[in-house]
């Protein structure tokens, strides 16, 4: 999908995928479904224009050199020793890390490539004091 004012090598939305298979990957599924469910995690993912809510809490997360995700918390108050959870889109955790820096490296090598995923930042005494989601 284009707007008019995209450039030709700048789409709003460039879905591509190959001839789609089922997860054990034998037997084709329904290609629309396939396009479907890209676009509807597109959906999810796509940046909201930020609104300044006073939250001191932002987590900063970006993949480094080495392809290990990044967190950091410069901009966070009362991180030290809370638990970073990571979990996949049903909520089913992936890593459970606890925050001795303001940067810290996981490493997420053995999930599946362009996934969303969400993380929350918890204190010791489990209220959350931050959360979000990220393409890993």
């Amino acid at each position: 999908m284009a707007k008019l004012t995209d450039p030709a090598d700048s789409l709003t939305l460039d879905l591509w995928m190959a001839y789609p298979s089922n997860l054990s990957g034998i037997f084709p599924v329904d290609p629309i479904d396939s396009l479907q469910t890209l676009y509807d995690a597109w959906k999810i993912s796509v940046s909201v224009p930020e609104i300044r809510t006073g939250n001191p809490f932002k987590v900063k997360v970006f993949t480094d050199a080495a392809g290990k995700t990044v967190f950091d918390f410069s901009r966070c108050k009362d991180y030290l020793n809370g638990q970073l959870i990571i979990c996949d889109i049903t909520g089913r955790s992936i890593r459970n890390v606890t925050i001795t820096s303001r940067i810290i490296q996981v490493d997420l090598a053995d999930v599946v490539t362009l996934h969303l995923l969400a993380y929350r930042l918890v204190r010791k005494d489990g209220t959350i004091m931050a959360s979000g989601k990220f393409i890993h």
